[in-house]
């Protein structure tokens, strides 16, 4: 009998430790063929959207591992979706851990967040399409040291590089976005985060010709 995966997210992990899985990667297909650019899945908690997030990323991610395995013993891999699996470009971030008392450390755990997704795409800094003063600003937002406008401007920035370094549009998963939301407005810094997210999201997703598609899950 297989274990049952109480409290995991991890696709990988999931499969590859043979735990119990009820097959949702048809959900692949269902992003792909609704066209929209940009898609908000809003689910109570418990309703599997981080796990079916990991999933979209172990399927789309383009690395030198190859995920294959992942699928194939699953229905997306009956059909043609299969040839896009690890051919994109992923910038992914899950915010369910922004529950901060204030705005000043909610900020903070937002600055290194985005920096922990800059150092998965470090080897940008060794990209020949990355101008030197891009790879100075990646540098700032890598160390947390950039201004808040850059921070700002992170999520636009990062899709755009990763589309001119690897000539394909970028996929862009985010978990959760609302959770700082909610804690905010408990707190009394709903202004600012409200602000804050305004300006990364409509900055990174409106109008942004490097976007493949996004899929953004929320409460």
């Amino acid at each position: 009998m297989k274990k049952v995966p109480i409290g995991i997210v991890d696709y990988k992990k999931l499969i590859e430790e043979d735990f119990a899985y009820v097959d949702k990667t048809l959900f692949v297909q269902e992003i792909i063929e609704r066209g929209t650019e940009l898609a908000l899945i809003p689910r109570p908690r418990r309703f599997g959207k981080s796990l079916n997030m990991s999933m979209l990323k172990y399927f789309f991610e383009k690395t030198s591992e190859d995920n294959s395995h992942l699928f194939s013993p699953y229905e997306i891999w009956q059909t043609k979706y299969r040839n896009v699996q690890g051919k994109y470009p992923v910038v992914f971030f899950t915010f369910k851990g922004v529950k901060q008392e204030t705005w000043e450390i909610a900020y903070e755990k937002l600055t290194f967040l985005i920096a922990e997704e800059f150092e998965r795409h470090r080897y940008l800094l060794n990209s020949r399409f990355l101008s030197q003063e891009e790879k100075d600003t990646f540098r700032l937002i890598l160390q947390k040291q950039g201004s808040q406008s850059a921070v700002e401007l992170s999520l636009k920035y990062l899709i755009q590089w990763l589309h001119r370094h690897h000539d394909k549009k970028v996929i862009v998963l985010i978990d959760e976005y609302d959770a700082p939301i909610h804690m905010a407005y408990f707190r009394g810094y709903y202004a600012q985060i409200v602000n804050f997210m305004r300006n990364w999201l409509g900055d990174g997703l409106k109008d942004n010709p490097s976007l493949e598609r996004s899929v953004i899950t929320g409460v």
